[in-house]
C-alpha cells in the first residue's frame, strides 16, 4: 500500500479499492471487505482478493469472472453483515435503527429468518414478486454456509442467480433489489435504469415467498428425478435436474428421503 494513503490520503477519490491476488482456501474464488469508513459509516476504502488459481482469461469464462468481480466490489462498498448496522436514515447523516434495517421472522417452518426491511428493498421486492399484500415483506438473507456467506448474501431460494447470492453464476443478474439496498444505505445515489430483470420468481405472487415450493410454486421451478431433462426458468438454457443426496437432512424436505435436495 502506498505510504501516502496512511498520511495525506488519496485526492479526488470517493473510494479506494486495493486489489490483490493471493491463494484462498477451499472453494473460495475471491473475497472482499471494507477496510475503512468515514464519520458517517460510509466505506471509503476496501480490499478485494482473487485466487490466482481460479482466475481465467478464457473468453468463455469472462461473464463468470466479471460477475465475481462486481460481486466482491459490492461487498467492499457495504453489502455485508458487518456494515448493515451502519446504514444512515435517508437524506440525513443519522444512523438508522437496526430494527428498521434487519428483522427476524418465523416462517416456512423455520425460526430466525433474517430479512432486509428497508423501504426501497421492500418496495422492489414486492414489485418483483407481484405481492403487494405481504405481511412479512423484505429480502431474505442467506442462512447457509460459513461466516463469509451466511448473512451477507441474498437467500438463494428466493433470488437464485441474482449477483449478490452466495454462489457464483455466469448468468448473474444485477437486479433492482440489490440497487435498492445501496440506496437504502444512505451513502449512495443509484440509477434503477441500470437494473436487469431477474426472472426467478418474477410476478409469481405472494405464494412464492410465503409458502413451500411444493405448495405455492409453479412446477417449472423444481424437479423430482435426478438428471431429468428440462429448461431453466428463464428459458435461457437446456437443463437437467440437479437433485443430489447430502450427508445431512436438508432444511426444506420434499422427499421421503430427507437427505435429498437441489445441489445449491
Amino acid at each position: 500500500m502506498p505510504s501516502e494513503y496512511e498520511t495525506t490520503g488519496a485526492s479526488n477519490a470517493d473510494f479506494v479499492l486495493h486489489v490483490t491476488a493471493r491463494p484462498t482456501g477451499g472453494s473460495t474464488i475471491a473475497w472482499a471487505l471494507t477496510c475503512q469508513s468515514d464519520q458517517n459509516g460510509r466505506p471509503v476504502s476496501g480490499h478485494a482478493n482473487f485466487a490466482p488459481s481460479r482466475i481465467s482469461t478464457a473468453p468463455e469464462d469472462y461473464d463468470l469472472q466479471l460477475s465475481t468481480a462486481v460481486h466482491e466490489i459490492a461487498h467492499a462498498l457495504g453489502f455485508s453483515s458487518s456494515k448493515f448496522s451502519s446504514f444512515r436514515k435517508p437524506g440525513t447523516t443519522r444512523q438508522e435503527s437496526y430494527s428498521n434495517i434487519i428483522r427476524n421472522f418465523n416462517e416456512l417452518g423455520k425460526t430466525g429468518i433474517k430479512k432486509i426491511v428497508t423501504a426501497n428493498v421492500v418496495a422492489k421486492s414486492k414489485e418483483h414478486y407481484g405481492c403487494d399484500a405481504w405481511a412479512n415483506a423484505g429480502a431474505a438473507l442467506e442462512d447457509f454456509g460459513g461466516s463469509g456467506t451466511a448473512g451477507s448474501h441474498w437467500e438463494k431460494r428466493d433470488f437464485d442467480n441474482e449477483f449478490m447470492t452466495g454462489t457464483a453464476d455466469p448468468n448473474s443478474v444485477y437486479s433492482a433489489i440489490s440497487i435498492a439496498l445501496f440506496q437504502d444505505s444512505g451513502w449512495y445515489g443509484v440509477s434503477y435504469q441500470r437494473a436487469q430483470t431477474l426472472f426467478w420468481g418474477r410476478g409469481e405472487g405472494c405464494s412464492f415467498v410465503t409458502q413451500r415450493c411444493s405448495d405455492g410454486w409453479s412446477d417449472r421451478y423444481f424437479c423430482t428425478v435426478q438428471d431429468q431433462a428440462g429448461c431453466t426458468v428463464d428459458l435461457r438454457y437446456q437443463a437437467r435436474c440437479n437433485l443430489v443426496r447430502y450427508p445431512f437432512d436438508v432444511d426444506h424436505q420434499y422427499f421421503s428421503d430427507p437427505t435429498l435436495g437441489g445441489s445449491d
